[in-house]
């Protein structure tokens, strides 16, 4: 079945034959691990990303349930976490196709293709030189205000990220001498929507960003009024009624870090 695929590409694929001859695409290699590859490729003079599944197969599936996990089957899920971004206001891609065939759970075929966004770079890269070049006042609190809403928008929504790193948000560069560059929040194929986010998925999350932004040179005060933002409360009402939430973070964090670089994370409170 093929969910969507817009106007604009639907004229390179034969009427018949779309999902066999975009499952059959080549482009140059992003990654390619567990049964997706994800590459980027052309169509006329317009460039696009796309995330081709092959069946993730009956061991990945039993890993996830046996961890409480429900197992993402396929691109789709990608495909309504993107739109429901979008009705959220949170920049995020642009999808132009997705489909999926195949009833067999573990070997199920899907694709999710986005338009590329031109000229961006990651928060990880961006940010990489801030313990030598310091980025301006203004510059760096933009970015803590705009991560921190983007968080809270999504989390309110009752969805969680599973893999919000802050090499997963994109900021666009022909924008960054306004001060005020979009940023577009990625990699969203494990992304969980519900009602609202449990407490141990707000942990992952918050304390996934935190780990990844760990080296970056912000200080307590910068943490501090990314809690404050992200809260929407005073400092004082926060550690007072969610104190256990942030501790839960910070120990998260310190859990990555460790596994990661075999050392103890630097210390901000």
């Amino acid at each position: 079945m093929i969910y969507q695929l817009d106007k604009s590409i639907q004229q390179h694929f034969s009427q018949n034959k779309t999902f066999d001859e975009i499952m059959a695409l080549t482009g140059t290699t992003v990654r390619d691990k567990d049964g997706r590859h994800t590459f980027e490729f052309t169509l006329g003079d317009k460039a696009y990303f796309i995330k081709i599944f092959h069946g993730i197969g009956w061991k990945e599936i039993f890993k996830e349930l046996s961890k409480g996990r429900l197992p993402i089957l396929n691109a789709a899920n990608e495909w309504r976490t993107i739109n429901r971004l979008h009705q959220l206001g949170i920049n995020t891609m642009t999808t132009m196709a997705c489909g999926v065939r195949g009833f067999n759970p573990a070997g199920q075929e899907s694709f999710l293709i986005t338009k590329k966004i031109e000229n961006t770079t990651t928060l990880k890269d961006l940010c990489a030189v801030w313990p030598q070049q310091r980025p301006s006042f203004r510059f760096k609190c933009y970015l803590l205000s705009e991560v921190a809403n983007m968080v809270k928008r999504l989390h309110q929504s009752g969805i969680n990220h599973r893999d919000l790193y802050i090499c997963h948000f994109r900021i666009k560069l022909d924008d960054i001498e306004t001060q005020k560059p979009p940023l577009y929040l990625m990699d969203l194929h494990r992304a969980q929507r519900r009602n609202a986010v449990p407490m141990r998925w707000l942990v992952k999350d918050l304390g996934a960003l935190y780990f990844s932004a760990a080296d970056i040179g912000l200080t307590k005060t910068d943490w501090l009024r990314f809690i404050k933002t992200y809260t929407g409360k005073p400092l004082r009402q926060v550690f007072k009624e969610q104190d256990n939430l942030w501790h839960q973070v910070r120990l998260r964090a310190e859990k990555f870090y460790r596994r990661d670089w075999k050392r103890p994370m630097p210390q901000h409170f």
